[in-house]
């Protein structure tokens, strides 16, 4: 029987798969011009504090942002996939952790709410796939 932590877990791992997909497909696909154009522009600032910053290289603000856009989707189609669950979780724990701190450092306070709950949320899903293999052996 379904307890309310595994539903409320279950609609929160489906908000964060809808999300990451809108995000990953404004960033790869250009058939969605407006938004993908908007999109454009913003990777110009956040690819000068890109993290690889810090060892002298700036990347390409296209290429950064299509980069990202695509471990996004590749994330989110290994959502689906019960072996890669867990592995996907971190990966976008750590975009959203570089996408709080590109935020930070261009003092963009107003767009960290997104990032920061999609933070939460990958983390605590994170946790709750890392404790499922545990509760099947003790059943």
């Amino acid at each position: 029987m379904a307890t309310v932590v595994n539903i409320a877990l279950r609609v929160l791992s489906w908000i964060v798969t809808f999300m990451f997909l809108m995000a990953s497909l404004i960033k790869v696909c250009p058939f969605i011009p407006h938004m993908h154009a908007e999109m454009a522009k913003e990777f110009v600032k956040l690819a000068e504090v890109c993290p690889t910053a810090w060892f002298g290289y700036i990347p390409p603000s296209y290429i950064y942002m299509v980069t990202v856009g695509a471990w996004e989707l590749f994330c989110v189609v290994g959502l689906f996939t019960t072996g890669l669950r867990k592995t996907c979780y971190a990966i976008l724990t750590v975009i959203m952790i570089g996408a709080i701190y590109s935020h930070a450092a261009l003092n963009d306070y107003k767009g960290l709410p997104v990032p920061t709950f999609m933070l939460v949320a990958c983390s605590v899903l994170f946790l709750s796939s890392s404790s499922q293999p545990e509760k099947m052996k003790r059943n």
